[in-house]
Formats: C-alpha cells, sequence, structure tokens
C-alpha cells in the first residue's frame, strides 16, 4: 500500500500519537523505522485478508510490535488482549471513560 504524508498525518492523529493498542507513544518521525524508539506502522484494524480496506476509517497507528503480532486478527479482538496499567486506566475503563483520560492510554498485555 502506498501512503502520502496527508494519510500519514491523519492516521498518526487519530490517538493523538499513541498506538491503538497498547497505548505507548508512538514517535511521528519513525513512521516504519523498525528499531527506533517509537517506531510504528499504520496498520488495517480490519485486517485485508478479511475484507478490510485501505480506507482513512480502517486505518490506526500501530507500533510495530503489536502490527506484526496482530497479524490479521481483528483490531478489536486483538485490542482485548491489553488491559488499563495505570490506576487512572483501570478507573476509565471501569466508568466508561475514553482513553487518556487519567493515563488511560497506558496499557499491558494481559495474561490470562
Amino acid at each position: 500500500m502506498l501512503i502520502d504524508k496527508d494519510t500519514i498525518n491523519s492516521v498518526y492523529d487519530k490517538n493523538n500519537g499513541y498506538c491503538e493498542y497498547c497505548g505507548k507513544k508512538l514517535a511521528f518521525t519513525n513512521y516504519g523505522k523498525y528499531g527506533e524508539k517509537g517506531a510504528w506502522h499504520i496498520e488495517h484494524s480490519r485486517p485485508k485478508v478479511k475484507g478490510g480496506t485501505d480506507y482513512l476509517r480502517n486505518l490506526v497507528p500501530a507500533c510495530i510490535e503489536c502490527n506484526l503480532d496482530k497479524s490479521t486478527l481483528n483490531g478489536t479482538y486483538y485490542k482485548k488482549k491489553f488491559e488499563p496499567e495505570t490506576f487512572g486506566g483501570q478507573l476509565a475503563k471501569l466508568l466508561g471513560l475514553s482513553d487518556g483520560f487519567m493515563g488511560a492510554s497506558r496499557r499491558k498485555r494481559f495474561i490470562g
């Protein structure tokens, strides 16, 4: 998929520069740069092999680790593997508040 600068900007801004899945802060300038701090990809929430499209609504920012680990799973399903890491994140989840509220964007992989 060829990606233009406007799409990269739009996808990065969707989550204010945080990974859609684990909540890690992404470095805008490290798009596609393996091994760099905050490296990230543009990820298809619904994989193309499962009918997903290249439309902006299906594209999300993801750290390279999450993008590769997710593989062909649906994004909604994959995101359930994570739980809030901070007290604020746990409280926000309990109250149904959005990611980013009181640290809710920080998540760790759920073991269980």
